[in-house]
């Protein structure tokens, strides 16, 4: 599976380190909806700041961002595609717009 990291020299407590990886497993649609799923699933008492998997528009279907991994999961001319970022102190919502701007090329390319 391809893989690339990018990772931003750290300036204080500004780090940044970003992968992009391509899984060009068999049945790709498949195993992304069952990763949904199964992020979903919670028996019994959530632990502490558990949280499911948050579907994304406009990416596909069963694309999400997975807040326990901070990781965007979509598919891409039949790959699987995952975008983790690690970006300390930065907001949900700026990781996943990082990630959705790095994943678009290869759902709509």
């Amino acid at each position: 599976m391809p893989q690339c990291t990018f990772a931003a020299p750290a300036h204080g407590a500004a780090h940044l380190s970003v992968t992009v990886n391509i899984d060009n497993g068999p049945q790709a649609a498949f195993r992304l909806s069952r990763a949904v799923s199964e992020a979903s699933q919670i028996f019994g008492v959530p632990p502490p700041g558990w949280k499911p998997p948050i579907g994304l528009n406009g990416l596909g279907p069963n694309a999400s961002w997975f807040p326990e991994l901070n990781a965007l999961m979509a598919i891409g001319h039949g790959d699987l595609l995952t975008v983790t970022v690690d970006w300390r102190r930065a907001s949900q919502p700026a990781m996943i717009a990082l990630a959705r701007r790095i994943i678009v090329p290869f759902v709509r390319g």
